[in-house]
């Protein structure tokens, strides 16, 4: 998604001919991006296909499982806010625009619970996902729980 640099899609249109196959794990990619963006291949006579997630097959059973790092929480004196200040910054901004925020980046995360990790070496992040519900301006934490063990 850089400036001036062709998206994947772009490149596959333009470097496969009709009647050729991509393919690619459907399940990785949210039903409407691939509707739009394979309207474009697809008229292109390119034809996409499901597969499974190569990655993970190479993996097979070498993948390493993912650390179970102890969760801390961060002072407001160190953070510059609370979580609840940051909470209702961060409602007002989605009032008119949507109920709920879904946050996958792992620093935003931290950054919105003032919570810090060591599940990537020379990153204060842990592996995780949160939704914010601007209404209620309370969050659920998608997290290992054994990570939060040690939270006040």
């Amino acid at each position: 998604m850089e400036a001036d640099l062709p998206t994947w899609f772009g490149w596959v249109k333009d470097n496969l001919q009709a009647g050729q196959k991509v393919g690619l794990d459907f399940t990785q990619y949210p039903a409407s991006m691939l509707e739009l963006r394979f309207k474009d291949i697809q008229s292109k006579g390119i034809i996409a296909e499901s597969s499974e997630n190569l990655v993970d097959k190479v993996w097979g059973d070498a993948r390493p499982t993912r650390p179970v790092q102890k969760v801390f929480y961060l002072e407001p004196k160190y953070s510059g806010m609370t979580t609840q200040e940051k909470y209702d910054k961060v409602a007002e901004k989605l009032v008119g625009f949507a109920d709920s925020l879904l946050i996958t980046s792992l620093d935003e995360i931290a950054w919105f619970l003032n919570l810090r990790g060591k599940d990537i070496d020379f990153n204060p992040v842990f592996f995780s996902y949160l939704i914010f519900h601007s209404k209620t301006k309370k969050s659920d934490l998608f997290i290992d729980s054994a990570k939060l063990s040690d939270l006040p």
